[in-house]
C-alpha cells in the first residue's frame, strides 16, 4: 500500500481515497487559479488530506488538495466555491491552529 509523506505516518491512502482527488494545485490556467485556496499555517503534522477535504467540501466539488509543510492548497472545481470557502474558513482553527 503506498504512503502519502504529507499524512499522518499512521495513516495510508487507500485506492479509493487517491481517485477521489489529485495533488496537483499548480496549474497557470487562470480559470483553476481563481478557484484555488490558500490555507496558512495548516497543522500539517496532525491532519492530512482526508481533514482538508472533510474541512472544506462543503463548499464544492474538489479536484485537488496539496499539503507542505505547514501550508496547503484547495483545487476546487468552481470559482464561486473557492470563495466561500474563504469567506467561511478565513481565520478558523483546525486542531488548534488558526487558518
Amino acid at each position: 500500500m503506498s504512503r502519502d509523506r504529507s499524512r499522518d505516518r499512521s495513516r495510508s491512502l487507500s485506492r479509493d481515497d487517491l481517485r477521489r482527488f489529485s495533488s496537483d494545485t499548480s496549474s497557470d490556467d487562470p480559470k483553476a487559479v481563481m478557484s484555488r485556496i490558500f490555507i496558512g499555517n495548516l497543522p500539517t503534522d496532525r491532519v492530512n488530506r482526508d481533514d482538508v477535504d472533510e474541512a472544506f467540501r462543503k463548499y464544492g466539488p474538489i479536484r485537488a488538495i496539496s499539503m507542505l509543510k505547514g501550508f496547503g492548497f484547495v483545487q476546487f472545481e468552481r470559482e464561486e466555491s473557492a470563495r466561500k470557502a474563504v469567506a467561511s474558513e478565513n481565520y478558523s482553527f483546525m486542531r488548534g491552529n488558526r487558518l
